[in-house]
């Protein structure tokens, strides 16, 4: 009973696997993979037959003669911006943090950045972060004199002086 359970549960599991990704197809399967299947095998596998006088101590599950494929037709899109969106949106919060206008805000530099993880290299003392490449911009503004490095990727922006985020 156990394995049909697991069975069914590892149908369950690929079938929500496939709606998370419409583009990929399930390329094929065996028959005896669907819940009537296996009910049908094991009904007849347990069941005596009229001139058998021995019935089997547990039923059996048929054995699936290919395994379902996947076919991945595209790659997962990361979420990346370009300089334009970039400049935008370092500007934009940096005026929120800071109160003023974006009128007020000069942009010093702007240059593509890969991030060694989600820190963007801006770690906040205590937490740990996922060590994996993020691509993004680095932008350096300046108000009144004071310049501040926005890190930016992944579709997140941390104000960054001195190596620590700004609250």
């Amino acid at each position: 009973m156990r394995e049909i359970s697991n069975l069914i549960l590892f149908v369950l599991l690929i079938t929500l696997l496939a709606a998370c990704n419409p583009e990929a197809t399930l390329v094929e399967t065996d028959p005896q993979l669907t819940e009537e299947g296996i009910m049908e095998a094991t009904e007849q596998e347990s069941s005596p037959s009229p001139t058998s006088t021995k019935t089997p101590e547990r039923p059996t599950i048929p054995i699936p003669s290919q395994v379902p494929t996947w076919v991945v037709t595209a790659e997962p899109e990361a979420f990346i911006m370009d300089e334009e969106l970039s400049l935008k949106l370092a500007k934009k919060t940096l005026a929120e943090k800071l109160s003023i206008d974006q009128d007020l805000i000069a942009v010093v530099s702007i240059m593509e950045a890969e991030w060694p993880d989600t820190s963007l290299e801006c770690p906040e003392k205590g937490l740990f972060y996922i060590q994996v490449l993020v691509p993004g911009f680095k932008v350096v503004l300046e108000v009144n004199g004071q310049e501040y490095d926005v890190h930016i990727g992944d579709g997140r922006t941390v104000i960054c002086v001195d190596g620590q985020p700004i609250d």
